[in-house]
């Protein structure tokens, strides 16, 4: 009934129905604003097992787009002023070289075989996934806490004086001191850290971008709220300001691989 809706993917090698795609684009984007993510962790899989569209090719196509929102979001924050340089900074010198490490990956996954790309990366995302559910649900059990233990404290069962931000913050302060020279202070965030840690990080996510096809928010923002302790709001801004250029990188290389398809 929907033929004439019928779309050939030259690079991706499926014929899909256009009004499908759109819709599931019109969801995942939906569902990317209401909890403000990428949306790249939804969108990757769910075309490789709706339209049965090569993880590499989902990987490469999706990483394109979400080059195009995080430049919006980048551009917002940027004028709000919530960008910490010196952060973005080493984000990015992690960031480029993993995004084509990531790609490497995936390329090289992709000669041994579909069946073989395919169930790495399905069991690698779904880790990626659990780990960032756990630490998440880990930290709003720690806010609920927290909230009731002041409330105990207005009430008069205590001082008076809420220790939430000691608690979730205290492994962000283990790694602020450690004594890793050279260590470079955040003055928008109010933080010294060692230079060598959000390197590290920016390689992980800038992997992960070019391997998963995500813009690594969902990675990125925990990391530098709870494993950095950077504000909330300076994190925020400092990820999609970076995302913009390690999503460019991740599509770029993934350009060159011929993994996007453009229609």
């Amino acid at each position: 009934m929907f033929n004439f809706l019928s779309v050939h993917l030259p690079f991706a090698g499926v014929e899909i129905n256009a009004l499908l795609m759109f819709l599931l684009a019109l969801i995942v984007g939906f569902l990317a604003g209401l909890f403000g993510v990428g949306g790249g962790f939804l969108m990757v899989p769910l075309i490789n097992i709706i339209f049965r569209v090569p993880m590499n090719v989902a990987a490469g196509t999706d990483i394109l787009q979400i080059t195009s929102t995080a430049t919006s979001g980048g551009l917002a924050h940027y004028r709000l002023g919530h960008v910490e340089w010196k952060l973005a900074a080493m984000l990015l010198c992690g960031s480029i070289p993993g995004g084509w490490f990531g790609v490497y990956l995936i390329n090289g996954l992709k000669e041994t075989g579909t069946a073989n790309l395919e169930y790495v990366t399905s069991i690698g995302w779904t880790g990626v996934v659990i780990a960032t559910g756990l630490m998440l649900t880990i930290e709003s059990y720690k806010t609920l806490k927290n909230r009731r233990n002041n409330k105990n404290n207005k009430e008069g069962h205590g001082d008076g004086v809420g220790h939430g931000d000691e608690v979730s913050f205290a492994f962000a302060k283990h790694i602020q001191n450690l004594p890793i020279p050279p260590r470079i202070h955040l003055n928008k965030s109010g933080v010294m850290i060692p230079a060598i840690i959000p390197v590290l990080v920016g390689f992980l996510v800038g992997t992960m971008a070019g391997f998963f096809g995500v813009g690594g928010g969902i990675i990125m923002m925990p990391i530098l709220v709870y494993v950095l302790g950077i504000p909330t709001v300076i994190a925020i801004g400092t990820d999609l300001f970076q995302m913009v250029f390690t999503a460019s990188n991740a599509t770029i290389a993934h350009a060159v691989s011929g993994n996007i398809d453009y229609i």
